[in-house]
C-alpha cells in the first residue's frame, strides 16, 4: 500500500512539473508583430515590447538617459535601429541597435 502511495504521488508530480514547464513557453515571447503594428506603438510601449524580448540597455546609457528618454530615441530611430543601425556615434547606441535588431528579426511577422 505504501508503495502504491509513493508511485501515486510520483506520477502527480510529474504531471505538475510538465504543467510547469509546458507553461513557461506561454509568454509574451511569442507574439508576434508586424511593422506597422511596431511604429504605431506609442514610444513607452515599443520600448516596453524589446524590453520584454530580451533586450539590456548598456550600463552606460542608462546613466546618461533616463528609460523615457531611452524610449523616445528608440521611436524616432526606429526604422535605423530594426536594420542594426544607429544615427549615434556611442559604442551603447550601437549595441543598443545591434540588439534591437536580433530582437525585432525575432518578434517580426513575415
Amino acid at each position: 500500500m505504501n508503495y502504491a502511495k509513493r508511485i501515486v504521488y510520483a506520477v502527480l508530480i510529474g504531471i505538475f512539473c510538465l504543467g510547469i514547464v509546458g507553461c513557461s513557453g506561454c509568454s509574451n515571447h511569442d507574439i508576434r508583430y508586424n511593422k506597422e503594428q511596431l511604429e504605431t506603438m506609442k514610444a513607452e510601449d515599443l520600448f516596453k515590447v524589446f524590453k520584454e524580448n530580451g533586450l539590456k540597455v548598456d550600463s552606460h546609457l542608462k546613466e546618461v538617459l533616463t528609460e523615457k528618454e531611452l524610449a523616445k530615441y528608440v521611436k524616432e530611430d526606429f526604422d535605423l535601429l530594426i536594420q542594426g543601425s544607429t544615427s549615434r556615434s556611442d559604442e551603447g547606441y550601437a549595441k543598443l541597435a545591434k540588439e534591437i535588431k536580433e530582437i525585432y528579426e525575432k518578434i517580426i511577422n513575415q
